[in-house]
């Protein structure tokens, strides 16, 4: 309350981020999804995931999507329908101080097409300790898909803002990230 009232924070939304993490429990996943197809991203595709996460987050944000991909130790990974070729969702994947692989973000437009890019994502990651994940509970795909790999729950906080709440497709958030920049 204190930082709330002294930082001029007057809008508060329902949503909650849920922060997640833990081993993952790879065998639970599904690997594919039948009616798409995973790629890696690269300057010949970014441009499409500019675009799709523009459709998600309402706002252009090809400047750290471009330096996202092109830091050291990322994978980066996109999915697209097989049929029409169209992006059908994409994450990226970190690791943390503490040594865990993170998705910031992981968005998607269904469980199926977010579960195999999580596992795809994941798996080409050695010698991680864990993951670690935030989601908002707007989303019971991505809750669900997080209690699949077996994490556990280790936070819930709200989001604030100063003047007004950001609109985003919050069906397709799977992941946020990093939250510390975009509450998307």
């Amino acid at each position: 309350a204190t930082f709330k009232d002294k930082s001029g924070f007057q809008v508060i939304p329902a949503r909650r981020m849920i922060a997640y993490s833990g081993v993952p429990q790879m065998f639970a996943l599904n690997k594919y999804c039948d009616y798409c197809e995973i790629e890696y991203i690269t300057v010949h595709n970014l441009v499409d995931v500019i675009e799709y996460d523009e459709q998600i987050c309402g706002l252009n944000r090809a400047q750290f999507l471009e330096m996202a991909i092109a830091e050291s130790g990322t994978i980066s990974l996109l999915c697209r329908y097989i049929e029409n070729g169209y992006i059908a969702g994409y994450a990226i994947f970190k690791t943390t101080n503490d040594n865990s692989i993170s998705p910031q973000p992981l968005y998607a437009n269904s469980d199926d097409i977010a579960e195999a890019l999580t596992y795809n994502g994941i798996i080409k990651f050695v010698g991680y300790d864990g993951l670690y994940l935030e989601t908002w509970d707007v989303n019971d795909g991505a809750q669900y898909l997080a209690e699949k790999l077996g994490l556990s729950v280790r936070r819930r906080v709200p989001i604030m803002f100063t003047r007004e709440d950001l609109s985003a497709n919050y069906k397709n958030i799977y992941f946020i990230g990093p939250s510390g920049f975009y509450p998307f």
